[in-house]
């Protein structure tokens, strides 16, 4: 199994850490705008406006993701 290609960010409102899944389409918006795959402790997956997403968060460190994504290696993703 291949390697996913994870962007782990975390929100300027302070709720917490996101993965984003760049290369997992999740389809589009109700406009018609594409998704990617995107992943939180609360809610888990769902899709996501890279653009918007990447505009209302910062890059978390190592230490600010290590739990979501040891989360994310237990659900079966090779990170």
């Amino acid at each position: 199994m291949k390697k996913e290609r994870v962007i782990f960010r975390k929100w300027n409102e302070g709720w917490g850490v996101v993965a984003l899944f760049p290369d997992i389409s999740a389809g589009t918006d109700c406009r018609g705008f594409p998704l990617v795959t995107s992943y939180e402790h609360i809610g888990q997956h769902g899709g996501a406006d890279l653009e918007r997403v990447m505009h209302h968060t910062t890059e978390a460190t190592p230490a600010e993701y290590a739990e979501l994504k040891a989360e994310l290696i237990q659900r079966g993703y090779k990170l």
